[in-house]
């Protein structure tokens, strides 16, 4: 299962949360132990690097929602990520989760091949943007 996402303005902006889809917690993200009040979790998960990620996953809010909070401005910076990038997320065959990122055009370089008008161009679009990120 993959589920991915184009960032908003406030899922990029430093300091802020990433609001996860309820499809993408319910299927991808470990289940959450709805009982504890708040809900609340560490996700971890790895890019293609191997590098691994820590975020704090919580369900809270009116009307309650799922948010990324704790790591997630230390990912947004270290990736450099801005609103139009997107995101992904999956399970790999060993049930790993696994998170990648495709960039937006950025200064008119062109189109990556990939038929960029479809947010599902294929899961390779992420790897390989994320391979050619410097850190």
């Amino acid at each position: 299962a993959s589920f991915a996402k184009t960032l908003t303005q406030s899922d990029a902006n430093n300091g802020g949360g990433f609001s996860v889809p309820r499809y993408c917690a319910e299927t991808i993200f470990p289940r959450l132990d709805y009982t504890a009040e708040p809900p609340v979790q560490t996700v971890i998960a790895k890019d293609i690097h191997g590098e691994t990620w820590k975020f704090r996953h919580i369900y809270r809010g009116t009307p309650r929602r799922h948010l990324l909070t704790t790591g997630w401005s230390t990912f947004v910076n270290q990736k450099k990520l801005i609103a139009g990038d997107s995101i992904v997320f999956l399970r790999s065959e060993s049930g790993d989760l696994c998170v990648g990122i495709r960039r937006a055009k950025r200064g008119g370089l062109g189109s990556n091949g990939l038929g960029s008008d479809s947010p599902y161009s294929g899961f390779s679009g992420f790897l390989r943007d994320d391979e050619t990120t410097t850190t």
